[in-house]
């Protein structure tokens, strides 16, 4: 991984300790749980996706405001680039990049991720209340390059970046690198509006995000 977080189209990152979860925020019960450890990305693709309860609630906005992955290293001396101090879910691994996210088209996230969660991590999801599926890009290296073998066949392509980028049923991610986070891009669609749960399964645990995509249009850019 490259030891720079730029907030630019796809780019893989390393940021230094720094920040971590909110004590004042509001977490849901059965958000994380502790699972039978696995070794290896296939382990991970043979547990099954466990919605939530129905009634939880869906934030419209990221839930925890005080992630702080400061970069060790910068573009000029004295001035380190700073990842994004927000995201969605209760750790260790948080969607970021946007406030909102809308149907249809893509959009560009981050993930965040706590340097305890070492090891493979396998990110997948859909509506809470339907069967829509949110998909994904491959992560994207420093020059916008997709990194690392694809996760199976496409299941949709999208108009991104002024080309056809292939999407597909699940993100593959290599956790972080203690005693750093793990700051990695990869653009996310979502089909339809609704509820969404994203599956974070790692190595030795099983997190889920809720993120409300609303049935509006994509402000202009």
């Amino acid at each position: 991984m490259v030891m720079l977080l730029l907030i630019t189209p796809a780019l893989a990152a390393c940021a230094a300790l720094g920040g971590g979860p909110s004590t004042n925020a509001q977490r849901q019960p059965g958000m994380t749980t502790n699972v039978t450890p696995a070794a290896s990305i296939e382990e991970l693709r043979k547990r099954p996706l466990r919605p939530p309860p129905a009634r939880s609630s869906c934030p419209t906005a990221p839930t925890h405001q005080d992630l702080k992955p400061v970069l060790a290293t910068g573009l000029a001396p004295g001035k380190p680039p700073a990842g994004p101090d927000y995201g969605y879910g209760d750790g260790p691994v948080y969607l970021s990049g946007q406030y909102d996210f809308y149907p249809g088209g893509w959009d560009n996230a981050i993930w965040l991720v706590e340097p305890a969660a070492t090891g493979p991590l396998l990110i997948r999801g859909q509506q809470l209340k339907g069967s829509a599926r949110a998909t994904f890009s491959r992560q994207s290296d420093e020059y916008g390059k997709p990194s690392g073998p694809a996760p199976g066949k496409p299941v949709s392509t999208q108009s991104a970046y002024g080309m056809s980028v292939p999407f597909y049923s699940e993100l593959d991610l290599v956790g972080a690198e203690p005693p750093y986070w793990g700051a990695y891009f990869a653009d996310t669609h979502f089909d339809a509006a609704g509820c969404y749960f994203i599956q974070v399964d790692g190595t030795t645990f099983s997190e889920l995000i809720l993120v409300e995509v609303p049935d509006a249009a994509r402000p202009p850019a």
